[in-house]
Order: C-alpha cells, then structure tokens, then sequence
C-alpha cells in the first residue's frame, strides 16, 4: 500500500525532497504521491500544508462540514465525492465531538 510504500499517511501528492513514489488513485490512474522517511516527516508536512495560506480558511473554521468541503475546493483532494465520504467518516466515528476539545 502508499503507506507502506511511502510513509505518506495522508495521500499527499506530488514529491517530498524530491522523493516519491507512483501509485494507482481512483481519479488519475497512476499518480505522483510524497515519499517520506518516517511517519513523523509525514505528519509534520501535513501539519505545515494546513497551516499555508492556501488552507487558512480550515484552520480557524470550527465546522467540520465547511472544513470538508473548502479542503476539497482547494485542491487537497480530486475524489469527486471527498467532501461527503470525509463527512460520513467524521459522523460515524462522532469525530465531531473531538472539536470540543
């Protein structure tokens, strides 16, 4: 799998220090996604990819519906039904209730 492969626990894709590697996705076939060299690396790339001015909008949004849908407008995913499949993820598992923390 990507994350056995890649240490990408997060499906990012594009290349990481110039490390990646090529796995089928459901949209585009074979894709580029981020290699990195631990799960930690992994975490802290994500953590400063939602921190950019391009997710800005997410970070202070304590509607985890808004967060799913501007998250897809920005690019994050290109899976035509992210947004819903991440909602259904967050009411399942009552994720939503992390937030109050």
């Amino acid at each position: 799998t990507l994350t056995k492969q890649s240490n990408n626990l997060f499906c990012i894709k594009g290349s990481y220090n110039n490390k990646c590697v090529y796995s089928k996705d459901d949209e585009a076939g074979l894709s580029q996604f981020r290699k990195y060299d631990s799960y930690e690396e992994s975490i802290k790339d994500y953590i400063k990819l939602m921190q950019s001015n391009r997710y800005c909008d997410v970070i202070n949004n304590d509607d985890y519906k808004s967060c799913a849908s501007i998250v897809k407008k920005k690019g994050y995913a290109s899976h035509p039904h992210y947004t819903s499949k991440l909602i259904q993820i967050i009411e399942k598992y009552e994720l939503y209730l992390l937030d109050i923390i």
